[in-house]
């Protein structure tokens, strides 16, 4: 459709399309079109799929990741992230220790209603290493899901 004007200006309607969202496609290759980017758990980094696009993964997840992996005061966000860092040494209160501050990091997910946390597993399966293991549910989505967090006292 086009509307006269003065002096020759004519506006035309345009069509408008989607835009393509498939760059985050579930990193599970089950073709799901997810909300945030995949942040892969060793590297720390955004992971691209096979056809070379970005990864996908649920918000919500992903936030767990970021409070999980964040150090606490590094964040623009003040209560993001946790203490992580001052775990330093492997002692016979350690598994405590780390469970409060799993606890901590993910309270205002909880507090949001975005997550609901299972249980927080701690063991130490080498002399130098802690490995969490946190179950908990995707309020907004309904799934379980268990996220693997492999520590190194004092180094990471």
């Amino acid at each position: 459709m086009t509307l006269p004007f003065p002096f020759g200006v004519q506006l035309t309607a345009l069509s408008v399309t989607p835009p393509n969202r498939s760059e985050f496609l579930d990193s599970s290759g089950s073709n799901r079109i997810l909300n945030a980017r995949y942040i892969n758990p060793l590297t720390l980094d955004f992971e691209l799929s096979p056809n070379g696009q970005y990864a996908g993964m649920d918000a919500v997840d992903q936030q767990v990741q970021l409070a999980l992996t964040t150090t606490l005061g590094s964040a623009a966000q003040s209560n993001l992230g946790s203490a992580l860092r001052n775990v330093k040494v492997i002692t016979p209160t350690v598994q405590n220790d780390v469970q409060t501050v799993i606890s901590q990091a993910l309270l205002p997910l909880v507090n949001a209603g975005s997550i609901s946390v299972q249980s927080v597993t701690v063991s130490i399966p080498f002399t130098n290493q802690i490995s969490v293991s946190i179950d908990f549910t995707n309020l907004t989505t309904g799934q379980n899901v268990t996220m693997n967090l492999p520590l190194t006292p004092g180094i990471y």
